[in-house]
């Protein structure tokens, strides 16, 4: 199976069944240990998943944060990713919606941001086009787009929380 390029829905599938894979027939002798031993190592199902989220080069996805009553505001949008080896051939973009909440005091309002790995692009509104290099104001520039941001695309290490911090996991049927 090939991830180099999915949708989130693809990865949810894909996730879900390098969890729960094919079976072996049930006479054999891993799956009697798998079975007395009682669930799956998480930790190796865990590993698997990371192992394929490193393996994606592309992504897209569509995003929402917050709510109605969060003041960092409500935001929803789509983000594309570009993850390589090579940083010069990294990149994101994310473009979106922070919903207006008059009773926050917050407008709606539009904001763009991308980058390169060594710039830095941003938008907000109809304002002009703002640009820093990465590590020289690019952070103020990301603000609203960390939002629209998956860990599991940007970290180093995909799924740490969960591998880590974890007390149970438990498996979930593809279509759950």
């Amino acid at each position: 199976m090939s991830l180099r390029s999915l949708t989130v829905p693809t990865l949810v599938l894909s996730l879900t069944s390098l969890a729960c894979g094919s079976e072996p027939p049930p006479d054999a002798p891993d799956e009697r240990a798998r079975r007395s031993s009682g669930d799956p190592s998480a930790a190796e199902i865990l590993a698997q998943a990371a192992t394929a989220l490193r393996a994606v080069e592309t992504v897209r996805y569509d995003f929402e944060y917050g709510g109605p009553d969060d003041p960092t505001g409500w935001l929803h949008g789509t983000t594309w990713m570009r993850q390589r080896s090579d940083l010069a051939e990294s990149w994101i973009r994310v473009e979106g919606t922070v919903r207006a909440q008059p009773e926050l005091g917050v407008t709606e309002t539009t904001f763009a941001y991308a980058t390169d790995g060594e710039q830095a692009w941003a938008r907000e509104g109809d304002a002009t086009l703002e640009t820093a290099a990465v590590g020289a104001g690019a952070n103020r520039l990301s603000a609203r787009a960390v939002y629209g941001y998956l860990p599991e695309f940007v970290e180093a290490e995909p799924l740490w929380r969960e591998r880590y911090l974890s007390t149970k996991v438990e498996l979930l049927e593809p279509t759950t």
